[in-house]
């Protein structure tokens, strides 16, 4: 599965978590640049994920404990995700 590397693996698993779901402190932590991670790099595995879906729920599931289904459902929520911190 592509893009499952830092950043992407630490925001979802350490914001997106299904115990802690802290989305707006992920979009406050960018807006105000206190990770220590680049942005555009985020932006850019979210993007090659949401191209290539194949197997995402699975590890959507062990990164963040959600039990999706299917790739379609994670996909969907992976991708309201990115509009919530990028599109904002």
């Amino acid at each position: 599965m592509p893009g499952f590397v830092d950043p992407l693996k630490s925001v979802l698993h350490d914001y997106c978590h299904v115990e802690w779901f802290e989305l707006s402190e992920l979009v406050s932590d960018i807006k105000t640049d206190s990770r220590n991670f680049d942005v555009s790099i985020l932006r850019a595995q979210f993007l090659d994920v949401m191209s290539n879906s194949i197997g995402f729920s699975i590890v959507a599931n062990e990164l963040t404990g959600n039990e999706f289904e299917s790739d379609e459902e994670a996909l969907f929520w992976l991708k309201n995700i990115f509009r919530e911190i990028f599109e904002v």
